[in-house]
């Protein structure tokens, strides 16, 4: 889908958190004991914070 069709991302608070947070230049781990709530949307944009190349 053209970028100029996608709906807006509305980020959670704790994810714009973890994003401004986090420096490409260091390293984290990242742990929580919350399951994840089986959307797959909102389980790619967890995944752009560990990698937002691979997976942005």
């Amino acid at each position: 889908m053209p970028r100029e069709l996608r709906v807006p991302i509305k980020y959670a608070k704790r994810h714009l958190l973890c994003r401004d947070t986090l420096s490409p230049n260091t390293r984290h781990i990242l742990m929580t004991a919350t399951p994840h709530n089986g959307k797959e949307e909102d389980f790619q944009l967890f995944l752009t914070l560990l990698d937002g190349d691979r997976f942005g």
